[in-house]
């Protein structure tokens, strides 16, 4: 909001400024004054003994080197005649602070006059002269000034006359010298927050972070031009401004390092070692000595700004100045360098202090380049990104491609070879079980022709049923073992009753067993079958037992079902194990199972199977 009401202000009286000049009535700009060190509040008698004469503008560090304190200035004011508007006193420039007397009455000051001393050093202080004030003839202006020693403290530069013919000035000035920094400050600090939130998404181009402290250290160190009143004392304000001013020489250097890709370890240490030692020193001295030393050590900054160009012209230089990039950022590095030294021999004292401070108007157009710069490196690599992703993309959807059609064609072979080996499994089935039944029954009929006719119907009953049972080890909807134990049951039960066998029924539902398809189907029938077999040849049982249910595998562990097949006939005689026996157990160790046969002569005899819930690793 003051910038905005200082540039109306400067746009109406700028409208208005045709009709002051041609008021005859002049603007006093004195050149001469008295002068006498003395403290007090209060403008000192004019007879004392001690005034001198001083020109203006006067630097106390030429005119009264060492000396520093509160002083004052009179000046003579003749009027020729009243004024008829409001006058004003417009100090330009002083240091550090200042309070304005007419005719012995206070009219304004720029602050406190104690420690923290209010800073007025690039602040121009106005203030109106009361109506009837000024009397025609003679007039005087006291002003009175205090600073530190060795700082360059005096009055340089000030203006008395009407109000309108000076305001138009200050405003100017107050733009120029506050406003502008104030307004660039903001505009800086939202470019380093900008490019750190950069850094924060690229961090791994550290050009990005270095250049947002740079900013920012900056932006902070400009609040030297225009805090007035400061939070803390004196010392550590000039402390952190002088130290400050060194620091943004190293991290601008640093960033254009990791903009052009420079790695100098060792030339990088030994500027922070010189920053380190730049704030211990200035640490040691006083406040009448800091800016003597301050502008020694500022010279180590001048001297890195130097390499600084140099290192950008030289790079510019190898591509003969076609990289428009390194050539921009050389150009603003160059004109922030040139300011930087005017800024540096004005406070060493080679040119008078009525010059104003110039390096801080260059370094947001350096910092608005950079960022310029940098966002178009992060746009550019945004973009090489985009399309990296997109040529990743299209590579994947290739591979993918590619590998659909190899899955495609393993999932044909896997099925073709599925259809080989079922089909393999099945011819050895019917050849070890169909085929050998016909191959029984036509040995009987070649050996006797009149052959008992039962003989070859049970050796051709046999054959069917060894069909039936690979035909529903085929069967899809018997899944699990209840079902194709049912299948088993409803084939066979009615033949066994024929015979007098009781079929006692105790299958409850289990578990599915992993890998239940057709080839361990078709082994725990052939198993049953056998075990049926033998019941029905050598038990001469009167009840068969068929059980299922859930067991471990004798080790406490393994969970698995167990199918069982008991009889309570007169079990194995003498211990004879014959050849269905152990074709039963080699069927069991195919399939993953384990056969337990126990027979007692009182008991009968039981076959267990056991089948395993989880498949071996």
């Amino acid at each position: 909001m003051s910038l905005v009401f200082h540039i109306i202000s400067i746009c109406s009286l700028l409208a208005i400024s045709p009709i002051v000049r041609a008021d005859s009535t002049p603007v006093y700009k004195p050149t001469q004054a008295w002068f006498l060190l003395a403290e007090g509040e209060t403008p000192p008698a004019d007879d004392l003994p001690h005034w001198q004469q001083r020109t203006l503008p006067d630097n106390w560090s030429q005119s009264q080197p060492g000396v520093g304190g509160n002083g004052w200035y009179r000046i003579d004011l003749p009027l020729d005649h009243l004024p008829e508007r409001l006058w004003a006193v417009h100090l330009q420039r002083l240091r550090m602070n200042a309070a304005v007397f007419v005719n012995g009455v206070f009219v304004g000051d720029g602050g406190r006059f104690v420690e923290p001393v209010s800073r007025n050093w690039n602040h121009p202080l106005y203030f109106l002269i009361p109506a009837g004030l000024l009397r025609q003839g003679h007039n005087t202006l006291h002003i009175r000034v205090l600073a530190e020693p060795n700082v360059h403290g005096g009055l340089y530069a000030l203006e008395v006359g009407p109000d309108e013919a000076l305001k138009t000035d200050y405003w100017w000035r107050f733009f120029l010298k506050i406003d502008l920094i104030q307004a660039s400050m903001v505009i800086t600090v939202i470019m380093g927050l900008f490019i750190g939130t950069l850094w924060v998404r690229w961090p791994k181009d550290t050009t990005y972070g270095w250049l947002a402290a740079t900013m920012l250290l900056w932006s902070a160190n400009s609040t030297h031009f225009f805090v007035r009143d400061l939070p803390i004392t004196t010392w550590w304000w000039e402390w952190f401004a002088q130290v400050g001013a060194d620091c943004f020489a190293v991290l601008l250097t640093l960033s254009v390092h990791r903009f052009l890709g420079v790695r100098r370890p060792g030339l990088e240490g030994a500027m922070f070692g010189y920053l380190c030692l730049d704030g211990l020193l200035l640490a040691n001295v006083g406040l009448d000595r800091m800016m003597a030393v301050a502008n020694f050590l500022h010279g180590g900054a001048i001297l890195i700004g130097v390499y600084m160009v140099g290192l950008l012209l030289w790079h510019a230089g190898r591509s003969r100045f076609r990289d428009n990039t390194v050539v921009v950022l050389a150009a603003g590095v160059l004109f922030q360098a040139v300011l930087g030294m005017h800024d540096w021999l004005l406070q060493i004292g080679v040119w008078q202090q009525d010059r104003w401070y110039v390096m801080h108007y260059a370094s947001p157009v350096l910092f608005a380049v950079l960022t310029w710069l940098l966002t178009s490196r992060f746009v550019q690599a945004l973009n090489e990104s985009k399309v990296l992703n997109l040529e990743l993309e299209r590579r994947v959807a290739e591979k993918h491609g590619a590998l659909e059609e190899s899955y495609q064609k393993l999932r044909v072979f896997e099925q073709q070879q599925a259809v080989v080996e079922e089909r393999d499994r099945i011819m050895r089935d019917l050849h070890d079980g169909l085929g050998g039944h016909l191959v029984s029954a036509l040995a009987l009929v070649e050996q006797n022709g009149q052959a008992m006719a039962g003989s070859v119907e049970q050796t051709l009953r046999d054959a069917l049923e060894d069909l039936r049972l690979v035909i529903d080890s085929l069967d899809p909807d018997n899944g699990d073992l209840p079902v194709l134990l049912g299948m088993v049951r409803m084939r066979i039960e009615s033949r066994l009753s024929r015979q007098g066998l009781r079929f006692d029924w105790q299958v409850q539902d289990v578990p599915l067993i992993p890998g239940f398809g057709p080839e361990m189907a078709l082994q725990v029938l052939r198993i049953v079958q056998e075990a049926l077999t033998n019941i029905l040849k050598h038990a001469q049982a009167q009840t068969i037992t068929v059980r299922t249910g859930e067991s471990d595998g004798g080790d406490g562990q393994t969970a698995g079902v167990y199918l069982e097949v008991c009889d309570d006939g007169q079990g194995i005689q003498n211990g004879v194990r014959g050849r269905g026996l152990n074709n039963m157990q080699r069927r069991a160790q195919r399939i993953g199972g384990m056969l337990d046969i126990a027979s007692e002569s009182a008991h009968g005899t039981r076959v267990r199977l056991w089948l395993p819930l989880s498949q071996a690793g």
